[in-house]
Parts: structure tokens; sequence; C-alpha cells
């Protein structure tokens, strides 16, 4: 099959549908769509979850490492995946063999009562998989509680879960692959919910908790901080934040007491950061930083960091929060992410899906569902090309009522 042909087949029979089924949900009754939502999210889930991973041996190495610690006592942070490879659940291809688990301590102690409690691999997938399942219905629940207060009609709610429930990508990355930026996904939409009913703390420690599975979810925290010392006053609204820091610390602590507090334990992330070199896909902003001859992979995290950064403290000077919890991510992976994976784009689709339309989404979710079927310059061109495309129709019709009145 040509990329020509994948291109086409993946609109045809899969984006657009979907598209149109996103705009009927929106006009049939609620009960009807919901149900109907509901039915094919659950069908489709089933099948997911008897699936093994298809895309990525992630799952499986952290499964390996996560049983090396409960069956032969081995410091997941201290022990590479090559270490195991005489265990019946060694993949037959070890990729990034020699690097230690790089996720934080709830990932791992996630992962080690799933060991503990079976000696088979398939039940440990399924068990994992039902995990994000709940995670990624407890997404959805947040995400309707966020629109309800927004104000949105429940039609349109309704067209916005549709779109994101049957996303192919969404589907692929959190019940298929079961990668634990599900979890990063349920943390920032918690966070946000907490936030729009002013629970600054509340919203802090979701955060708080989810950087525990990935630290990069942390400069998320400075949105709801700023907002509590806007609230309590500089005073009273620091000295609560530094009460939750410290708490954070506390907590950081006895998460990795049983795998010791030794900067060891801190290896694999190490090297994730600074070795783990450029995926198939990546996007322009990052091959543009890349083409710098002083720009390795490490100058280009950094200046993605800083980018996103900078950006998160326009939106919150602006008080622009739901700016705030997207877009300095969305700079980050664009700019910043030599070594771009296409469930990054589960920290930023299900808000992002309130600020943009949903053919707009459809056409982002292209390169998350086919990064590592065509060259980079291909999925460029398709992207960007459908979303010049639908910019200028959306335009055009948008004017059209104006040049009729005049």
């Amino acid at each position: 099959m040509s990329r020509l042909h994948l291109f086409a087949g993946l609109f045809t029979f899969g984006l657009v549908p979907l598209w149109l089924a996103a705009r009927a949900a929106a006009r049939i009754p609620p009960v009807t769509s919901l149900s109907i939502i509901l039915v094919v999210f659950g069908a489709v889930s089933l099948a997911a979850i008897l699936t093994s991973p298809t895309r990525s041996q992630d799952l499986n190495l952290n499964l390996l490492l996560a049983k090396g610690f409960t069956a032969y006592g081995m410091n997941p942070y201290q022990t590479a995946p090559l270490m195991l490879q005489k265990d019946p659940w060694s993949p037959p291809s070890l990729s990034w063999s020699g690097q230690p688990m790089t996720h934080g301590p709830v990932w791992v102690l996630l992962l080690a009562s799933i060991t503990a409690c079976t000696y088979s691999l398939r039940m440990a997938f399924v068990l994992v998989k039902l995990t994000a399942l709940v995670a990624l219905a407890a997404g959805g629940i947040f995400l309707w509680k966020i629109m309800a207060l927004q104000g949105r009609a429940v039609g349109d709610r309704a067209g916005v879960l549709a779109i994101l429930a049957w996303n192919p990508f969404v589907l692929q990355t959190a019940l298929v692959d079961a990668h634990n930026d599900v979890l990063i996904l349920v943390a920032i939409l918690a966070s946000y919910l907490c936030f729009l009913t002013r629970r600054y703390r509340l919203s802090i420690m979701a955060l708080m908790l989810g950087g525990f599975v990935k630290f990069a979810l942390w400069p998320l925290m400075l949105v709801p901080v700023a907002y509590l010392v806007k609230e309590r006053g500089m005073h009273r609204g620091a000295v609560c934040a530094a009460v939750l820091l410290l708490s954070g610390a506390v907590f950081a602590s006895a998460l990795y007491a049983p795998f010791g507090l030794s900067a060891k334990n801190f290896a694999g992330l190490t090297e994730e950061v600074m070795e783990r070199g450029w995926t198939s896909f990546y996007w322009p902003g990052t091959a543009l930083l890349g083409s710098l001859p002083w720009m390795g992979i490490v100058q280009i995290r950094v200046a993605g960091l800083l980018m996103g950064l900078l950006v998160l403290g326009m939106c919150i000077r602006w008080d622009r929060p739901l700016l705030g919890y997207t877009l300095p991510y969305a700079v980050m992976l664009f700019f910043g992410a030599p070594s771009f994976h296409p469930w990054y784009g589960l920290w930023v689709a299900p808000l992002a899906s309130l600020l943009i339309a949903p053919a707009a989404l459809l056409i982002l979710s292209v390169p998350l569902i086919v990064d590592e079927l065509a060259p980079r310059w291909a999925l460029w061109i398709v992207t960007f090309g459908l979303l010049a495309i639908f910019g200028v129709a959306r335009l055009v019709r948008s004017r059209r009522p104006a040049s009729a009145g005049g």
C-alpha cells in the first residue's frame, strides 16, 4: 500500500466518518447520542483490552522491570531489561535494553501491584488496560463536567466526547498500547476541573500526583499556584503553596522509599533526557532547531522547555488558564521533542478539543496515527495542507452571510 493510499484510506474510512458521526451526535437527542457513544466505545474498548500492544514495547518492558522488582527483588530504577532477558516476560526483541525505568514511582508501584498478583503476562496486560480504561472513563467524566461549567449545550458536549472516545489515536495509545500518558490525561483534566471550581489546592495536588507518573507534568502547577497566590494574597498564598510543595517532597520520599533514596534511581531518566535521539517523526519546529549547528539533543529540549515556560507565563499574565493548560505543552512538543512519540498527544488533546474545531483536531490526529508509516515531510505537507484547506473553507463560509447581507 502506498503512503498516498494510506492517507486516503485513513480519511475516507476513518476520520471523515468520525467527523460526521460527531456532527450527528450534536443533533440527535442527548440520551440517544450518549447511549450510542458509550456502546461503541465499550465494544471497541473490549477488543482493545484483549489485543496485545502492537506499536510499542513500553508496557512490556515496564512490566518486565516491575516483575524484576516483585519476583527477584531487583530495583527497577537500577535494572535494565537486558538483565532480565531470560525471564519468560522478556520480549523477543529488546529495544532500549540497557535503559532502566524512566517513569515515576506511582507508575512503578501500580505495575508492581499487578505483577505481584499474576504470573501471566497476558493477564498483566489485561489488568493494566482495565486500569487505563477506568482512567479514560474518569477523564471523560471530568471533561463532561468541564464543558458543563463552560455552559456548553449537551449536544455539543456529546460531539466532543464522540471525537475523543472514537478517535483511533486515543484508542490505540490509551487502550491497545496502554501508555501511562492516559494517567497524565486524567491528572490534567482533574486539575483543570478543580481549577474552574476555584479549588486551587486540589488542582495543584492532582498535577503533583500525576507528576509522579511523568515528571514533565510539574511545570503546569504554576497555573493553579499563581491563581492561589492571586486569590489569597502574596503572603497567605505563598505559605499555602510552600506547604503543598513540602508535602509533595515528603510524599516523594515515601514513594521512593521501596527503591531506596539514591541518585542512581534517576539513571534511566538521565539517559532518556541526555541521550535518547531522534525518532522517525518530529515536528517542523524541532527540525528547525535541530538544523542549527550548535543545537544538540539536550539543547533542543532545553530550548523547547524555555519556550513552553515563556508561553505558560504569558497565559498566566493574560489570564488565559485554558490556554495555559494546553499551549505550553503544544509548544514544547512542537519545538523541543526530537524523540517525539504520538502518545504525548494525550497531554493536549482533551482540553484542546475545547479550543479548536473537531475537524482540525481530527486532522492533527493524522501524524499521531501514522507517525512511523510515512516520511516526516509527507506528514507535514498532509497535516498543514489539510489545516490550511479547512481554515480557508471556514473563512469563506463565515464571510458568506455578510456578503449576502451587503
